[in-house]
């Protein structure tokens, strides 16, 4: 059993460095306003997805992806990093 959880985190890690696309599957979702073009990213998204404290730096805890289908957001601040897939919207809108 473990050693097949230990091959399933190593083939969605490799999903991750390697392919084109992510499985939407296998992330969440988060919503930003952004004023920028879609496709661009900012720091303070990045702090805002992954919930990070002032001491914790973008660099270490945080992984920007932009993948065929979308930016992801691997967030590295916990035990188990999660990813999320990040929904562009309207400022001003929900």
């Amino acid at each position: 059993m473990i050693i097949l959880v230990a091959l399933a985190l190593f083939v969605e890690r490799a999903i991750w460095k390697f392919s084109d696309s992510y499985p939407s599957f296998l992330a969440g979702t988060k919503q930003i306003s952004s004023i920028e073009l879609r496709g661009s990213f900012r720091g303070e998204d990045t702090r805002f997805i992954c919930r990070l404290k002032d001491g914790e730096d973008t660099y270490d805890n945080a992984e920007v992806s932009f993948k065929d289908n979308g930016t992801f957001v691997r967030c590295m601040n916990h035990p188990v990093s999660r990813v999320y897939k990040v929904i562009y919207t309207a400022p001003g809108k929900s």
